[in-house]
C-alpha cells in the first residue's frame, strides 16, 4: 500500500464521517431533542 492510498482512503473516511454526523445533528435538530444538548446537560452533572 503506498502512502498516497492511504492518505486518500483517510480523507474519503473523514468526508463520510463528516457526512454522517451532520446527518445525525441535522436528524437530532429537527426531531426537537438535541444530542448534544442532552450531552452538555450530562458533562454538567
Amino acid at each position: 500500500m503506498s502512502p498516497a492510498d492511504s492518505s486518500s482512503n483517510c480523507d474519503n473516511l473523514e468526508q463520510r464521517c463528516v457526512k454522517y454526523f451532520r446527518r445525525v445533528l441535522k436528524a437530532e435538530f429537527f426531531s426537537g431533542y438535541p444530542i448534544y444538548f442532552v450531552l452538555y446537560q450530562l458533562d454538567k452533572i
